[in-house]
């Protein structure tokens, strides 16, 4: 059951995570320094490709944490953020961000965090919307995790790494 739950996550990650024709078409419209894309998993791709020069599927069941149901022990620094102000792992931090925006009712409905569209600035994971927005706040969680991403060493090792181990 655990593995038809895991491949229909993947295939909705795919159908949503990745542009469509009609999302390319607003990626490509600039206005004013500032990008507008269709679907927010597409923008924390986009921001993900930006700052590691890597996409978000490279992501996905990285290590232990980063992908659907994150646990266990931490497999690397990537899979780990470590700083003296705050121990926690890059994809956990994301989560719990978007976990903090449900609770805190910043946006209407739990799924606004998936599906809202937000305005980044002209650089890789800035944001341009309001503060105090929905829009502001799901793109503070991902401009956060591509940052995250981008100061750690991608390990292709722990790609893909088994459940167990963690």
């Amino acid at each position: 059951m655990k593995g038809v739950f895991l491949v229909t996550m993947i295939i909705l990650a795919d159908v949503f995570a990745f542009p469509s024709r009609k999302d390319t078409l607003k990626i490509m419209n600039k206005k004013d320094n500032l990008v507008f894309t269709q679907r927010n998993l597409v923008q924390f791709h986009n921001m993900i490709t930006c700052a590691t020069s890597r996409t978000s599927a490279d992501y996905i069941d990285y290590g232990c944490y980063c992908g659907y149901g994150g646990k266990g022990k931490p497999a690397d620094a990537t899979d780990r953020q470590v700083s003296p102000q705050q121990k926690h792992l890059c994809c956990k931090i994301h989560d719990e961000c978007y976990g903090r925006i449900q609770n805190q009712n910043s946006c209407y409905f739990s799924l606004d965090v998936y599906t809202r569209i937000y305005t980044r600035d002209n650089t890789c994971t800035g944001c341009a919307d309001r503060e105090g927005t929905c829009e502001r706040a799901v793109c503070e969680c991902d401009g956060a995790a591509a940052k995250c991403f981008a100061e750690k060493e991608y390990n292709i090792k722990y790609f893909n790494w088994p459940a167990e181990k963690c």
